[in-house]
């Protein structure tokens, strides 16, 4: 059940759990004869720590930021920066749109491609074949130069041959 996002429901929680900085998880009291022990508190699920609270469930994070926020989160989710879903450093926590670092799409394709066993000179060719379709001969150049695939030499004399070229074809 979806937990209420009220101050009597946070003083339940700051009373059943601990936040143990050192660790960032929140700790709960055990008892056995007369025996008394902290132990790491709640169940691991998708996105991170559940800890139950009477009929309520509420995770971690969600509790983290309303430590350290003074307020529970509203209208949009907690996330966690390193996508390390059990790292409830309040450090950590950020809401979309905040600050949030996001691999984009090329990132995540050239880690795909390198998974698959291509080299890194493979990779730049692809690279390079890309950007002179898209963007001509000369950007092409540009960053053959910038991957070490030709020398000063090498480009320079290619541009010549650009300029030669253009040349030609404007008679």
């Amino acid at each position: 059940m979806a937990y209420p996002k009220t101050e009597t429901f946070y003083r339940e929680c700051m009373a059943q759990f601990t936040f143990d900085q050192s660790l960032n998880k929140f700790m709960e009291l055990r008892r056995k004869a007369d025996i008394e022990w902290r132990e790491p508190a709640g169940s691991t699920c998708p996105y991170g720590v559940r800890l139950t609270i009477g009929a309520y469930v509420v995770l971690a994070h969600h509790l983290v930021w309303r430590m350290v926020q003074g307020e529970w989160p509203s209208g949009y989710h907690v996330k966690h920066a390193d996508d390390d879903v059990f790292n409830n450093d309040p450090a950590n926590l950020v809401a979309p749109g905040r600050g949030r670092k996001r691999k984009t799409l090329a990132v995540g394709v050239v880690d795909f491609l390198k998974q698959l066993g291509l080299s890194e000179r493979q990779l730049n060719r692809m690279k390079v074949e890309r950007v002179r379709e898209t963007l001509g001969e000369v950007e092409a150049l540009k960053l053959e130069l910038q991957f070490g695939m030709i020398s000063e030499e090498q480009h320079s004399d290619a541009l010549d041959v650009i300029e030669g070229d253009l040349k030609e074809s404007r008679k």
